[in-house]
Protein backbone atom coordinates (compact mmCIF):
# COMPACT_ATOMS: atom_id res chain seq x y z
CA UNK A 1 0.00 0.00 0.00
CA UNK A 2 2.69 2.52 0.97
CA UNK A 3 5.49 3.20 -1.43
CA UNK A 4 9.05 4.26 -0.84
CA UNK A 5 9.08 7.72 0.70
CA UNK A 6 5.70 7.35 2.41
CA UNK A 7 5.48 8.23 6.09
CA UNK A 8 6.23 5.26 8.34
CA UNK A 9 2.66 5.25 9.70
CA UNK A 10 0.98 5.49 6.28
CA UNK A 11 -0.06 1.84 5.86
CA UNK A 12 -1.31 1.56 9.44
CA UNK A 13 -3.26 4.83 9.28
CA UNK A 14 -4.89 3.98 5.95
CA UNK A 15 -5.76 0.40 6.94
CA UNK A 16 -7.25 1.58 10.22
CA UNK A 17 -9.33 4.38 8.71
CA UNK A 18 -10.23 3.56 5.09
CA UNK A 19 -13.76 2.47 5.98
CA UNK A 20 -14.52 5.94 7.36
CA UNK A 21 -14.00 7.55 3.94
CA UNK A 22 -17.07 8.16 1.77
CA UNK A 23 -16.41 8.47 -1.94
CA UNK A 24 -18.43 9.47 -4.97
CA UNK A 25 -17.41 8.93 -8.56
CA UNK A 26 -19.09 11.45 -10.88
CA UNK A 27 -19.41 10.60 -14.56
CA UNK A 28 -21.71 11.82 -17.31
CA UNK A 29 -20.79 10.01 -20.53
CA UNK A 30 -19.04 6.94 -21.92
CA UNK A 31 -16.49 5.55 -21.41
CA UNK A 32 -16.39 7.42 -18.07
CA UNK A 33 -19.73 5.98 -16.93
CA UNK A 34 -18.47 2.44 -17.41
CA UNK A 35 -15.22 3.21 -15.57
CA UNK A 36 -17.15 4.66 -12.61
CA UNK A 37 -19.52 1.70 -12.43
CA UNK A 38 -16.65 -0.78 -12.57
CA UNK A 39 -14.78 0.99 -9.75
CA UNK A 40 -17.86 0.90 -7.52
CA UNK A 41 -18.46 -2.76 -8.40
CA UNK A 42 -14.86 -3.72 -7.63
CA UNK A 43 -14.44 -1.80 -4.39
CA UNK A 44 -17.95 -2.40 -2.96
CA UNK A 45 -17.44 -0.18 0.06
CA UNK A 46 -18.06 3.47 0.70
CA UNK A 47 -18.21 4.34 -3.02
CA UNK A 48 -21.17 5.43 -5.09
CA UNK A 49 -21.43 6.34 -8.77
CA UNK A 50 -23.21 9.68 -9.27
CA UNK A 51 -24.02 12.19 -11.99
CA UNK A 52 -25.31 15.74 -12.05
CA UNK A 53 -28.87 14.48 -11.67
CA UNK A 54 -27.99 12.04 -8.87
CA UNK A 55 -25.39 13.89 -6.83
CA UNK A 56 -25.90 14.09 -3.08
CA UNK A 57 -25.63 17.49 -1.42
CA UNK A 58 -22.03 18.46 -0.63
CA UNK A 59 -21.00 17.17 2.81
CA UNK A 60 -21.19 19.67 5.63
CA UNK A 61 -18.23 18.06 7.38
CA UNK A 62 -14.78 19.07 6.17
CA UNK A 63 -13.29 15.57 6.24
CA UNK A 64 -13.75 11.88 5.47
CA UNK A 65 -15.05 12.29 1.92
CA UNK A 66 -13.71 12.55 -1.61
CA UNK A 67 -15.24 13.18 -5.03
CA UNK A 68 -13.69 11.75 -8.20
CA UNK A 69 -14.90 13.41 -11.40
CA UNK A 70 -14.28 11.53 -14.62
CA UNK A 71 -14.27 13.81 -17.67
CA UNK A 72 -14.68 12.32 -21.13
CA UNK A 73 -14.73 14.18 -24.46
CA UNK A 74 -17.53 16.75 -24.49
CA UNK A 75 -18.03 16.74 -20.71
CA UNK A 76 -17.94 20.02 -18.83
CA UNK A 77 -17.46 21.00 -15.20
CA UNK A 78 -20.56 23.19 -15.05
CA UNK A 79 -22.63 20.91 -12.82
CA UNK A 80 -19.77 19.90 -10.52
CA UNK A 81 -18.69 23.55 -10.17
CA UNK A 82 -22.21 24.45 -9.07
CA UNK A 83 -22.24 21.45 -6.70
CA UNK A 84 -18.94 22.57 -5.14
CA UNK A 85 -20.22 26.11 -4.57
CA UNK A 86 -23.11 24.73 -2.47
CA UNK A 87 -20.77 23.23 0.11
CA UNK A 88 -20.19 24.87 3.46
CA UNK A 89 -16.89 23.08 3.98
CA UNK A 90 -13.88 23.69 1.72
CA UNK A 91 -14.10 21.29 -1.21
CA UNK A 92 -11.24 22.06 -3.60
CA UNK A 93 -8.82 19.61 -1.99
CA UNK A 94 -11.51 16.90 -1.89
CA UNK A 95 -12.37 16.91 -5.60
CA UNK A 96 -10.09 15.09 -8.01
CA UNK A 97 -10.59 15.27 -11.78
CA UNK A 98 -9.59 12.38 -14.05
CA UNK A 99 -9.44 13.25 -17.74
CA UNK A 100 -9.79 10.83 -20.62
CA UNK A 101 -6.91 11.51 -23.06
CA UNK A 102 -9.24 12.91 -25.73
CA UNK A 103 -10.86 15.42 -23.38
CA UNK A 104 -10.14 19.08 -24.11
CA UNK A 105 -9.12 20.44 -20.69
CA UNK A 106 -9.64 24.09 -21.65
CA UNK A 107 -13.26 23.43 -22.64
CA UNK A 108 -13.86 20.99 -19.79
CA UNK A 109 -12.63 23.35 -17.05
CA UNK A 110 -14.07 26.63 -18.39
CA UNK A 111 -17.06 26.46 -16.04
CA UNK A 112 -14.88 25.44 -13.09
CA UNK A 113 -12.72 28.55 -13.45
CA UNK A 114 -15.72 30.77 -14.26
CA UNK A 115 -17.21 29.73 -10.92
CA UNK A 116 -14.08 31.03 -9.18
CA UNK A 117 -12.63 27.71 -8.09
CA UNK A 118 -8.89 27.26 -7.68
CA UNK A 119 -6.74 25.06 -9.90
CA UNK A 120 -8.12 21.52 -9.75
CA UNK A 121 -6.27 18.33 -8.91
CA UNK A 122 -6.06 16.38 -12.16
CA UNK A 123 -4.75 13.17 -13.65
CA UNK A 124 -5.08 11.59 -17.07
CA UNK A 125 -6.67 8.15 -17.20
CA UNK A 126 -7.22 6.02 -20.27
CA UNK A 127 -9.38 3.21 -18.95
CA UNK A 128 -10.51 1.41 -15.82
CA UNK A 129 -7.03 0.11 -14.98
CA UNK A 130 -5.37 3.53 -15.04
CA UNK A 131 -8.26 5.13 -13.15
CA UNK A 132 -8.32 2.37 -10.52
CA UNK A 133 -4.62 2.78 -9.83
CA UNK A 134 -4.60 6.59 -9.70
CA UNK A 135 -7.83 6.88 -7.73
CA UNK A 136 -6.56 4.28 -5.26
CA UNK A 137 -3.48 6.40 -4.57
CA UNK A 138 -5.53 9.58 -4.27
CA UNK A 139 -8.09 7.94 -1.98
CA UNK A 140 -5.43 6.43 0.29
CA UNK A 141 -3.61 9.75 0.48
CA UNK A 142 -6.83 11.51 1.50
CA UNK A 143 -7.55 8.84 4.14
CA UNK A 144 -4.04 9.37 5.52
CA UNK A 145 -4.40 13.18 5.59
CA UNK A 146 -7.73 12.90 7.40
CA UNK A 147 -6.41 10.32 9.88
CA UNK A 148 -3.34 12.42 10.70
CA UNK A 149 -5.45 15.58 11.05
CA UNK A 150 -7.67 13.83 13.61
CA UNK A 151 -4.78 12.31 15.57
Amino acid sequence: MASRGAPSDFARAVAGNHRRMKGWIWAESEPCLSIAKEEVRRIRRNLEAVSASRAPPPPSEPDWWVLAVLLCPGDTTEAVAAWARQGRAPVADRIHFYLHPHTNPVEAFAAWYAAGHQDPRTAEVEDFATFHKQFGWDLNNQVYRDAVAKA
